[in-house]
């Protein structure tokens, strides 16, 4: 009895477009997940794009208020840049500064320290350190 046999044709007959219609029900079903995920990527675009505005716009405004000497301003904006951005090494230099312009050198070394240990390749940071090293007399540890 081949597969074709007229008994099996009327299974067939109802068997194909059962198959046809579950494929076109799980590739609709796919397309939705599919569609669920591409709008969730881009909300989380959406979501990483303005937390870094935030923290740019943030980092703007600590360097006038440093410019201008406005020491409390620098530091409260710079845990604004820390929540939005934690991956920046900002926080950690211009906290530094701050503390090295009011002759706070052992404070300003350590934030520069451990910023630097955060970020080995920032240079910024490496040269602030290096500095501090020096105002302290320490050039041994150069």
């Amino acid at each position: 009895m081949s597969f074709f046999h007229p008994s099996r044709r009327r299974a067939l007959v109802f068997l194909v477009p059962l198959a046809l219609a579950l494929g076109v029900y799980v590739s609709t079903a796919r397309g939705a997940d599919d569609e669920a995920a591409a709008e969730a990527a881009a909300e989380a675009a959406a979501e990483a794009e303005e937390r870094r505005e935030a923290a740019e716009r943030h980092a703007e405004r600590a360097w006038k208020a440093f410019a201008t000497g406005n020491h409390d301003e620098v530091l409260a904006r710079m845990d604004r840049v820390e929540t939005y951005d934690p991956t920046s090494p900002l926080p950690g230099i211009l906290r530094a500064r701050v503390h090295e312009r009011q002759g706070q050198y052992e404070k300003a070394l350590a934030f520069a320290t451990s910023a630097l240990e955060a970020h080995p390749d920032s240079l910024p940071l490496a040269t602030l350190t290096y500095r501090l090293l020096f105002a302290l007399g320490r050039t041994d540890a150069v």
